[in-house]
C-alpha cells in the first residue's frame, strides 16, 4: 500500500564489535537464545546485556555526518528538489 508519509530515525554511530560466542552472552543473560526477531535493549531485564555489549571493543567506528541529509529532506518537503 503506498504511503506518504514516514519517520527517519539517523543512525549517528555504528561499529563493528568483536566476536561474541553464545556461552558470554549466557554469562550475562543466561536465557538468551538466538534471536528469531529483534531484541530490544532498552528493557529493564535487558540492562546487564545492554551494558555488557556496550562495553565491548569497537572497531571501524563510522560517525555519520546527517546535517546534509537534513537539509535534503527539508527541501523535499518544501517541494524544492
Amino acid at each position: 500500500m503506498p504511503k506518504d508519509d514516514g519517520c527517519i530515525i539517523p543512525i549517528l554511530k555504528s561499529c563493528a564489535v568483536k566476536k561474541i560466542t553464545l556461552e558470554q552472552l549466557r554469562a550475562v543473560l543466561p536465557q538468551i537464545v538466538v534471536p528469531q526477531k529483534y531484541l530490544f535493549l532498552d528493557r529493564p531485564d535487558k540492562t546487564d546485556l545492554l551494558n555488557f555489549l556496550l562495553n565491548q571493543e569497537c572497531d571501524n567506528l563510522i560517525i555519520n555526518n546527517w546535517d546534509k541529509r537534513y537539509a535534503l529532506i527539508k527541501n523535499i518537503l518544501a517541494g524544492k528538489n
